[in-house]
């Protein structure tokens, strides 16, 4: 899967690293963006989010990002009529998927479905991988049982039937 992507590293202090070495590899689609001076990134975030025409979308952050640096860009966001959905990914992906998945209904769901195709992720680059692989899997294998209101997966198929 071939996913567009920014990754900006930060330390742990929530500022972007004053190193950020390029590492080239085999492939030439793969790269890292270091943006300087840091002040310009709730710019670029924006002119993304515009150049995409994104009316609607949801920013997913952890603990590894600095949330507090987002809010001029929240602030530029709703001035130009952009809702933007904040949610915090915990260590366990799998189990707030499955409390999401669990409280939607079939339209909420339909709706939350649509949105996850304009995400932005405030996430470390691990968590990143594993919050994606996990989306992946439980779209494939996520049905709703509209007779009994509810969200089945793909081997609870045949008791549906």
């Amino acid at each position: 899967m071939n996913i567009p992507h920014l990754y900006i590293q930060r330390t742990p202090a929530g500022t972007p690293r004053s190193q950020c070495s390029i590492a080239r590899n085999a492939r030439n689609s793969d790269y890292t963006l270091s943006l300087r001076p840091p002040d310009y990134f709730n710019e670029v975030i924006l002119k993304v989010i515009t150049e995409f025409s994104w009316q609607k979308f949801m920013i997913f952050y952890d603990d590894a990002y600095d949330i507090r640096g987002i809010q001029e860009f929240l602030s530029q966001a709703g001035q130009q009529g952009i809702e933007v959905s904040l949610q915090k990914v915990e260590a366990s992906i799998s189990s707030m998927f499955t409390g999401l998945f669990s409280t939607l209904g079939f339209d909420e769901l339909s709706r939350f479905r649509d949105m996850l195709r304009r995400a932005l992720l405030f996430l470390n680059p691990r968590t990143a991988k594993t919050f994606i692989s996990e989306h992946v899997n439980r779209m494939r294998n996520t049905f709703y049982d509209v007779s009994k209101g509810t969200h089945v997966n793909r081997s609870q198929l045949h008791e549906i039937a």
